[in-house]
């Protein structure tokens, strides 16, 4: 009796190659894709390009919900004692006087001129309503102002009497309005904006 014929083998190398091809260009496109969601470091002072004011504006672009933004449309040394005229309140940006308020938490108004250029520099500057806000709910606040004193990365809370508004958070150009004391939300705003003014800033982005 004859003996039957053997199956001829299929060569599936092609097959394979093709399919671990495949998987390795997904994994590149996918590795492409994360890398470009990724925030780039801040640009020296020296690179930030003027907007159509010759005001340089905030090198941060975050997405907070409530967040503010309004265009900068001023930064110039104006003499001390010269009022400004600000087209927000609070002040976000602008002309300002020469010398910034020093971070720190106060407990009387402060000139919003140097409220200005402390924005400039990278200060976060916090506005509470004393009768407004607890007494418990200053103590954070105070925490802030002491854990971050720095000239160009610094926390400046002062009061202000607002009708709507116990709280408001404001960087160079951005304002975030609370109806009370929110960690989160603070915590959020602070680590976003606090050392990345537009004069020098001195924290890399996330």
């Amino acid at each position: 009796m004859s003996k039957p014929k053997a199956k001829p083998r299929v060569n599936n190398g092609p097959v394979i190659a093709l399919i671990i091809g495949g998987l390795a260009l997904l994994g590149l496109l996918g590795y492409a894709a994360i890398m470009s969601t990724k925030a780039k470091p801040p640009v020296p002072p020296d690179k930030l390009t003027p907007n159509q004011y010759n005001c340089t504006s905030s090198p941060v672009h975050v997405s907070i919900p409530g967040l503010e933004f309004s265009t900068c449309k001023g930064s110039t040394h104006v003499p001390d004692g010269q009022k400004v005229n600000y087209d927000t309140d609070p002040p976000l940006s602008g002309d300002h006087w020469a010398v910034p308020t020093a971070p720190g938490f106060y407990t009387v108004a402060q000139t919003p001129e140097r409220l200005v250029h402390a924005l400039e520099h990278g200060n976060v500057v916090i506005y509470y309503d004393p009768a407004k806000l607890p007494a418990a709910d200053l103590e954070p606040l105070k925490a802030l102002a002491k854990q971050y004193a720095g000239q160009w990365d610094g926390i400046v809370v002062v009061p202000r009497t607002d009708a709507k508004n116990p709280l408001i958070l404001t960087a160079w150009e951005n304002a975030l309005r609370l109806p009370g004391y929110d960690k989160a939300k603070v915590d959020q705003f602070v680590d976003a904006f606090r050392g990345r003014g537009p004069e020098n800033p001195v924290r890399p982005l996330p």
